[in-house]
Parts: structure tokens; sequence; C-alpha cells
């Protein structure tokens, strides 16, 4: 079974530069495929996609 539904996997872009995330790690965490950032995923199947201002 997938952690993360695939239907919230459709919608979700990456905070930094808007691009494409794909699961990675077994679905543990997402990646982007623009700007490499890596973002994890709780036990609950729920994004962890905040931004750090610099």
């Amino acid at each position: 079974m997938a952690l993360i539904d695939p239907d919230l996997l459709s919608i979700l872009a990456c905070p930094r530069c808007r691009g494409e995330v794909l699961p990675v790690d077994a679905e543990r965490s997402l990646h982007c495929s623009e700007c490499d950032a890596s973002y994890l995923i709780n036990q609950d199947g729920v994004p962890i996609m905040t931004v750090e201002d610099d």
C-alpha cells in the first residue's frame, strides 16, 4: 500500500521552485526534480513541506 495518496501526490509541487516532486526511499520522502530539495513524509502519509526563510 502506498504511504502517500496518489491524488495528493498529483497536485503537490515543491514550495521552493514549484517543481515536480516524486516519492523516493520507499515513499518515506519526496524529492524535487528541479531544485533537489527533499521533504519527509510522516507516518500518516502527510508530506512535511516547509521552507525556512534564508
